[in-house]
């Protein structure tokens, strides 16, 4: 259902962060047969240092790229050995 909205807002959350100068990177990402997927917008731009714990409320208002049929996040950690508990609410909203 959440591919059927045209805005989003979200919170993310991670804690347990372990590993050495720890980076997060947060996508979301759309694809209308569930096999190419092609960047729609980045809720938290790649290389954004996180420590113990951080927190984000990044929105997507749909200005930029329509949706296509399918949404999925994808979550990217870097560093050297990186690792943290990550939570992501991510509610949608349709101009109906």
């Amino acid at each position: 259902q959440i591919a059927a909205a045209e805005k989003f807002t979200s919170f993310i959350k991670t804690t347990g962060v372990t590993g050495t100068s720890t980076t997060i990177k947060v996508d979301l990402e759309h694809s209308n047969d569930g096999v190419n997927w092609s960047l729609k917008t980045s809720l938290v731009a790649g290389g954004t240092a996180i420590t113990s714990t951080y927190t984000a409320t990044p929105q997507d208002t749909g200005t930029t790229t329509v949706g296509g049929a399918l949404m999925r996040i994808a979550v990217t950690l870097g560093g050297t050995t990186p690792g943290a508990y990550v939570e992501i609410w991510l509610t949608g909203r349709t101009l109906d």
